[in-house]
Parts: structure tokens; C-alpha cells; sequence
């Protein structure tokens, strides 16, 4: 009977701690989808993409692939910047 709070313990912990970093993990891909959504961070992300060559708008003209695919390029490049490029850690609250 002694070994049953250890068996709780030792089986809800790796449990509670995996949700909180799961939800840790979701706010801080929704404070990136948010930065890219905003006009000011989306524009200098776009600048940035376009020095660094990432961002290239001839390439809208590939009839290789569908509108939606490029969008969902750009995107993720524009996200991928905005996350070298801010610091989340004061946007998420804990």
C-alpha cells in the first residue's frame, strides 16, 4: 500500500508535464501565426525574405505549382524569419 502514492506520482507526472509543454509549445506557434498576420512585422519580414533571396516573386509565374501552394511557401518562410527575428518570450504569457 506505501508504493501507491509513488505509482501516482511516478505515472501522472511525465503526463502533467507533457501536456505543459504541448501548450507551451501551441502558444508559442500562435504568437508566430499572430507576428505574421500583423502589417508591421509581415512587411519587414517580407523585406528581410527578399535580401536574403528567400522571397521571390518571379517565381509566382512557375506554372509548376498551384496558387495555393506558393501562398503556403511564402507563408512559411515569413514565419520562419518572424521566429529568427522576434523574441516571443515576452509575447506568451505563462
Amino acid at each position: 500500500m506505501a508504493d501507491q502514492p509513488v505509482l501516482v506520482f511516478n505515472f501522472y507526472t511525465p503526463f502533467f508535464f507533457g501536456f505543459q509543454y504541448w501548450a507551451a509549445w501551441q502558444n508559442y506557434n500562435t504568437a508566430i501565426s499572430y507576428l505574421v498576420t500583423v502589417p508591421k512585422y509581415r512587411l519587414q519580414a517580407q523585406d528581410i525574405a527578399r535580401q536574403q533571396g528567400l522571397l521571390d516573386y518571379k517565381r509566382k509565374r512557375d506554372r509548376t505549382k498551384t496558387k495555393e501552394e506558393i501562398k503556403e511557401e511564402e507563408e512559411n518562410v515569413l514565419k520562419r524569419i518572424v521566429e529568427e527575428k522576434m523574441d516571443i518570450r515576452y509575447l506568451i504569457n505563462f
